[in-house]
C-alpha cells in the first residue's frame, strides 16, 4: 500500500481566524498527517478525541516542532472533526477552531 504525507498549514490571519493549506484532506489508512503553524510566537494544540482514527489523540507544538500523526490500518472511513487551540504568547489570548478531515476507503484494483 502507498504511504502519502499530508501537510496542514495553519495560521492565525490579522483579525485572529484560523487559515488552513489545504482547507481540508482526505486520507487512506496508513498515511500520514503533519500539522505545522505558519505563525511564529504561538503554541498550538491538536487535540482528535477518544474517537481518532490517527495512532495519536493529542498533541504540542510549535512554529518549529510540528504534529505528526499516522492514519491506523483500522481507522473506519469516515469525516473526523478535530479541535485546534492557538496560544498567543505576544497577545496572551487563546484561540480556538474545530476543522476536520476525511479518512477515505482504498482505492479497489481493476478486476
Amino acid at each position: 500500500m502507498e504511504e502519502n504525507i499530508h501537510e496542514i498549514v495553519i495560521t492565525v490571519g490579522k483579525d485572529d481566524e484560523f487559515l488552513y493549506e489545504p482547507l481540508i484532506v482526505k486520507m487512506k489508512r496508513g498515511d500520514t498527517i503533519v500539522w505545522t503553524f505558519g505563525n511564529e510566537g504561538y503554541h498550538f494544540a491538536v487535540n482528535i478525541g477518544w474517537n481518532t482514527p490517527l495512532d495519536m489523540m493529542q498533541d504540542q507544538g510549535t512554529s518549529k516542532e510540528p504534529i505528526i500523526g499516522k492514519v491506523r490500518e483500522d481507522a473506519p472511513n469516515d469525516r473526523y472533526k478535530y479541535f485546534v487551540a492557538a496560544f498567543d504568547l505576544k497577545k496572551n489570548i487563546l484561540l480556538t477552531d474545530d476543522p476536520d478531515f476525511i479518512v477515505e476507503p482504498p482505492k479497489r484494483g481493476r478486476h
